[in-house]
């Protein structure tokens, strides 16, 4: 069978060389073509399953809820203001083109809300509520009947007036206590600092106890330091508000002074509502988060560029006028497209200098330039056709199987080394180009057959993954490899004899005593050698069990990638995992079902969905809400407020209001000493010092700014007024209520809702990620997003890799015996490869370098390439019955072949794709572990365990021995061609003879070819 193939293809090749290579050309030209189909696609989905459930949940978030795949737009800067500033800036701007971009979630829609924010208090809140306003009617009549400076002095008195009456725990304490201690603390001399601190325990004390006892006996305790604190920080605000507009006057803005008026709100009970905050904003103010969704699909790449052009293009218009803020844009699309783009980049550079690496090694091994760079040509036509046959069986590369041409470069060239070798070995011999061909491939076809069908193995036995992006690339490289065993064994032979007819083709110069002397050497000292084999086996078992698979998934971000690092300033900003994992629900009540379940998990952060901005209990609080309503209209009054012209007797009376408010401010002053912590005791200082300016500031009465503060006060005290009345009249929210930006962010297409939540910790932690996993599957088995999705894919890697390996190793181990029809041979050829991956996986351990899932590729493939050089070596040695003059004979064609499949694995080095640097960093280093212990380890087995085959050690290394001297003389011979009339009786020799004659031609030529290895032996010409 060997022996027809040979002939045809020799004959094929030798008389029609042009016809062949232009056939190939053809079919060459068409398979481009046809590539041009084939779409490169490098999200983590695109690698997995298409019916894998994490990928179908996937496809349905993108097409279902618009709002749940947004790109983030990062804002950073020193001002928060600042950031909000180009925030609205930006939004204006991105929403110019509604066809791609629908919404901008710069801030949440407070207004609302606050409008409804009764609703979302618990009913003990709302009871104290009720109770405060009546307990405070008179302060809010006056308030809201003269909402003036006078008015707020008044109200600020009488509030504390209130908060304080007569027979009142605080009230009585103030009388019988601070009284007496003030009075003292004053007679003696000591400071206000020590008042609660210098009261004599004697029998003094003791009296006072008593009477303060019988007193509390009927009386509840003062207030909490909160409950305290929300008053003082209300009155605050407004009263660092007044003594600003009386030192600024016109000066300040009215938006400022109404939303800083909005303090007045405060004296509301604080809400306990699960609402977000108005902006998404670092706990520092420091940066600024912009979500941006769009109508368009963005888990698709065609829809996502059209709208990252748009933000890229109104980020640069928007960004000159915030030189202060720096706007950086990430999140998934964002991180699709750069992944992307990084690796199609520099994959260019990354092939060109792998095939120039692995070309200028051909080169140097040859000593010539042409033909090494000519033998090329079929390998990429092999690629060629590998991607024509893509585009018809499956139009679509991931990040996987688009690495398979660089590698295939590396394993491809050792096929060119052979031939180019061989076939010039036989034309130096004799033979014409049709001979040699046929020689040759009867001789070097089986090798090559059982080297590319072990590759092809490793490669096509991938398919039995269940990720997709392996199946992928097995079937993609595993019909590259046949495509490029192909092109060599039909297009190449075709040019050498072009080339050939130009000028005689060289083979590669041996230069073998070095490697002679190693292998003799090896099988003199065969015990401590393999001695040396059996310590590195020891010592990688040692080390090998601390290599572990990578989960991190930002580690397997090309390097340098701008989203990336923004989503790890996001992990450090915000403390929390950058994309969250998203379920479906199908309607509200499986929605707040989720939201119970996920709010006990230990690993989430507190969940978001639609229906937290839903009231509970609203039956229960509506009554309380309409006795507040109706307190409200008795308190308020509605009337035309009275004009101040701020005469000398308003201005008498200012300054006497004015001193209520600094009394009551002494009294809590001596109070919060007593009775509350620093922070009380500071706020009080606090009103104490605007008190002061406002006073500074009537001492040098402006009426015009007077009265402008009283026009402010008026809007603000009323509208105030006017919100929380409107807050009694909503005693429900209803989802159809709800802002359609807030129902469009979380609801399906389809009527479904989702609920958002995201990791308390760094998701990608090996321990956390399986715990947060497993309680994300825990609260609802209806889950998509990228920490669930890479979790699986870690998973299915994982599961596949054993039954991978056991796969191709049982392949590989019955090619290998069918091969050497050996069972010792099959165990002595093997060990390079075992021995070699076990010593790489000890170096990874030993060095800290873990596997990731693109690297954890090497494994398989170096069962199907780390095989070659034990079982050409063994055939070698088995060959010339010596280890010495095999290791001279095939050694350097062993290092060659290494070198450049080394290469070709090691460019992928190059790649800016941390997974991709992993892969060639691994197998090419695995390579070279292979080669090492096929070199030096599996002679010594040899010699040791199978010494029967050295049958012919002594006459073929006296043989070979004596080459060294006649090198130079026999170089010269062995390029001289053929004459013309030896060629045309050669060529005319073999045809129309019968199957007799030609088995007798056969014959002559074995034994010629058997004289001819002794004569090429005397030139130094060797085939690998």
């Amino acid at each position: 069978m060997i022996r027809r193939i040979a002939d045809l293809i020799a004959r094929l090749t030798a008389r029609r060389p042009w016809t062949v290579v232009l056939l190939a050309s053809a079919l060459t030209a068409l398979s481009l073509l046809v590539a041009t189909r084939i779409e490169v696609k490098t999200a983590f989905k695109d690698t997995m399953a298409d019916d894998d459930p994490i990928v179908t949940r996937m496809t349905y978030l993108g097409e279902n809820f618009p709002g749940a795949v947004v790109v983030q737009l990062v804002l950073e800067g020193a001002s928060s203001e600042r950031l909000v500033a180009c925030g609205e800036a930006l939004q204006s701007a991105l929403l110019t083109d509604p066809e791609l971009i629908s919404d901008v979630y710069l801030e949440q829609d407070l207004e609302f809300f606050a409008a409804r924010a009764l609703t979302y208090l618990p009913e003990k809140e709302l009871r104290i509520l009720q109770e405060r306003l009546v307990q405070h009617q008179d302060t809010l009549r006056d308030l809201t009947a003269d909402p003036s400076l006078l008015g707020l002095l008044r109200g600020v008195a009488s509030l504390a007036e209130d908060a304080a009456p007569t027979g009142s725990t605080a009230m009585t304490l103030k009388t019988r206590v601070f009284a007496d201690v003030v009075a003292n603390s004053l007679l003696a001399g000591r400071p206000a600092a020590d008042l609660g601190l210098k009261v004599d325990p004697g029998p003094a004390g003791k009296k006072l106890r008593t009477q303060v006892n019988e007193t509390l006996k009927n009386l509840p305790l003062p207030p909490s330091d909160a409950e305290a604190q929300r008053t003082l920080k209300s009155v605050d605000a407004i009263l660092d508000l007044v003594a600003d507009v009386l030192e600024q006057g016109d000066a300040m803005p009215r938006e400022e002074f109404e939303s800083r008026a909005g303090a007045l709100v405060e004296l509301l009970p604080a809400t306990t509502s699960s609402i977000p905050p108005r902006y998404q904003m670092s706990p520092d103010k420091t940066m600024l988060l912009i979500e941006v969704g769009s109508p368009k699909n963005l888990s698709n790449l065609e829809e996502i560029l059209p709208v990252l052009a748009h933000l890229e293009k109104v980020v640069a218009d928007v960004q000159p006028a915030f030189s202060d803020v720096s706007i950086g844009l990430t999140g998934m699309p964002v991180q699709y497209v750069q992944e992307q783009n990084a690796i199609l980049s520099n994959f260019a550079l990354v092939t060109l200098l792998g095939l120039l690496g692995i070309l200028a090694v051909f080169i140097i091994g040859f000593e010539q330039v042409a033909l090494p760079s000519m033998s090329a040509v079929p390998l990429l036509m092999g690629i060629a056709w590998t991607f024509g046959i893509q585009g018809v069986v499956n139009p679509e590369l991931n990040m996987l199987n688009l690495l398979f041409p660089v590698v295939l470069f590396g394993l491809g060239v050792d096929y060119a080394i052979h031939l180019l070798n061989g076939f010039a070995h036989r034309r130096s011999a004799g033979d014409n180009a049709e001979d040699a061909i046929r020689t040759m491939l009867t001789e070097m076809l089986p090798g090559i057959l059982t080297g590319s069908a072990t590759t092809a193995t490793a490669f096509f036995a991938l398919l039995l993954a269940h990720m997709k992006g392996l199946q992928t690339l097995g079937f993609t490289a595993g019909v590259g490899v046949v495509m490029a065993v192909s092109a060599m064994l039909l297009v190449l032979p075709a040019i050498f004899v072009i080339a050939d007819r130009r000028s005689p083709v060289v083979g590669m110069q041996q230069q073998g005593t070095l490697m002679l002397r190693l292998g003799e050497f090896i099988e003199r000292r065969r015990y401590p050698v393999l001695a040396i084999g059996i310590a590195i086996v020891c010592v990688a078992g040692y080390q090998a069990p601390r290599v572990a698979l990578e989960r991190d998934a930002l580690k397997m971000q090309p390097k340098g990638m701008p989203a990336t690092a923004l989503q790890e300033k996001l992990l450090k900003s915000f403390g929390i995992s950058g994309e969250p994992s998203i379920f479906f629900a199908k309607d509200l009540d499986e929605a707040r079902g989720i939201v119970e379940r996920a709010r006990k998990s230990r690993t989430m952060s507190e969940p978001l969905a639609i229906t937290m901005a839903l009231p509970d209990d609203v039956e229960g609080k509506a009554p309380l809400i309409r006795e507040i309503g109706a307190v409200l209209d008795t308190a308020l009054i509605t009337s035309t407020p009275p004009a101040h012209s701020y005469d000398d007797v308003e201005m008498d009376e200012l300054r006497t209001r004015l001193a209520d408010v600094k009394r009551v401010l002494l009294e809590a002053s001596a109070a919060s000493a007593l009775l509350y912590h620093d922070e009380t005791a500071d706020l009080v200082g606090r009103l104490r010092d605007h008190v002061n300016r406002i006073e500074r500031r009537l001492a040098t009465a402006n009426v015009d700014r007077l009265q402008l503060l009283d026009t402010l006060l008026v809007d603000a005290i009323r509208g105030t007024g006017r919100l929380v009345k409107e807050m009694t009249t909503h005693t429900n929210v209803t989802y159809d209520e709800l802002p359609e930006s807030l129902r469009r962010r979380v609801g399906g297409k389809d009527g479904a809702t989702m609920v958002l939540v995201r990791a308390n910790s760094y998701a990608n932690e090996a321990t956390f990620l399986e715990a947060h996993v497993k309680e994300l599957y825990a609260v609802h088995p209806e889950l998509a997003g990228i920490t669930p999705a890479w979790r699986e894919m870690l998973h299915q890697i994982l599961t596949d890799m054993p039954r991978l390996l056991m796969v191709i190793g049982a392949a590989v181990l019955l090619l290998v015996f069918f091969g050497l029809r050996s069972l010792k041979g099959t165990a002595i050829a093997l060990t390079p490869l075992v021995v070699g991956v076990a010593m790489l996986l000890g170096i990874l351990g030993a060095t800290g370098t873990d596997l990731n899932f693109v690297s954890i590729l090497a494994l398989p493939l170096l069962l199907g390439t780390g095989i070659d050089y034990g079982v050409h070596l063994y055939e070698r040695i088995r060959h010339d019955g010596a280890i010495g003059p095999a290791l001279a004979h095939a050694g350097k064609a062993l290092v060659l072949s290494s070198m450049t499949t080394t290469i070709g694995f090691g460019s992928l080095m190059l790649s800016v794709h941390r997974g991709v640097f992993g892969l060639g960093l691994v197998t090419s280093l695995g390579i070279l572990c292979c080669l090492v212990i096929t070199i030096f380890v599996m002679p010594a087995l040899i010699a040791i365990f199978q010494p029967e085959i050295l049958r012919n050690g002594a006459a073929t290394t006296t043989t070979t021995t004596a080459t060294t001297t006649t090198t130079a003389t026999a170089t010269a011979t062995a390029t001289t061609p053929p004459t013309e009339t030896e060629a045309h009786n050669s060529e005319a020799a073999p045809q129309g003879v019968g199957d007799g004659e030609r088995q007798s031609i056969a014959a002559d030529a074995d034994a010629d070819a058997d004289a001819d290895v002794d004569a090429n032996k005397a030139t130094g010409s060797h085939e690998p």
